[in-house]
């Protein structure tokens, strides 16, 4: 008999909630639909997201933002120990932490949560400013209206997480851009990434920015 796991179970627009579940494949099959992947979160280095592996694909709608990436369909948290290769049972202290985590119901809520206005940038923001993102859209719509500025990114089916056109990224943001905007200028353009160089060989200015510090590049 497989020994029980202590794990939150994560559904999309549900609250995270504890449950008891055998350890094995089968059973975790079944909590989340399907095969299963291991996903593993940033900065977290003692528990691990069992996920559908074919949770983008094959209908399942997005459920939280973790990272960078996000999770479609229900999801798994377990203890995760490296020394015995196996999944733990998550302490009371964990279970705690990531029900704190994971406690916003939809993805939109969540991202709002997430995303920090950096404080120089709250001293100069301006309705007419945009944001163009490789991001999906239906995540930033949110922050457009928190905001009152214009944002341009990736249209992916919220349903099955593929993209519905072209990914917004690289050259396809200056695309996007001046579809949208006719060629306007651009005064001022700030990025964290160099892979926004096409956005930034068109601007007035660029500005490389690092956390809170913020340093004009000459890309010309």
């Amino acid at each position: 008999m497989s020994k029980k796991l202590r794990a939150l179970l994560v559904k999309e627009n549900e609250l995270p909630v504890e449950v008891e579940i055998p350890n094995n494949l089968t059973s975790l099959q079944k909590q989340v639909g399907g095969y299963i992947e291991y996903f593993y979160m940033p900065e977290i280095e003692d528990a691990v997201i069992i996920c559908n592996e074919e949770g983008k694909y094959n209908g399942m709608g997005p459920n939280r933002e973790v990272g960078r990436d996000i999770i479609f369909g229900p999801f798994l948290i377990v203890g995760d120990d490296a020394n015995i290769g196996d999944n733990i049972s998550l302490t009371d202290e964990q279970i705690t932490k990531f029900k704190d985590m994971f406690n916003e119901k939809s993805i939109e809520m969540t991202y709002e949560k997430i995303v920090k206005i950096k404080t120089w940038y709250k001293k100069q923001s301006k309705t007419s400013d945009v944001i163009i993102s490789a991001s999906p859209e239906f995540l930033l719509k949110p922050l457009e209206k928190k905001l009152k500025i214009k944002v341009i990114a990736s249209k992916v089916s919220k349903k099955t997480g593929s993209f519905l056109g072209k990914n917004c990224y690289g050259e396809e943001k200056v695309h996007r851009f001046n579809e949208e905007f006719n060629n306007k200028k651009i005064t001022g353009f700030y990025s964290d990434s160099m892979s926004d160089l096409p956005l930034m060989k068109i601007a007035e200015h660029a500005y490389l920015v690092k956390k809170e510090s913020v340093e004009e590049i000459n890309v010309k």
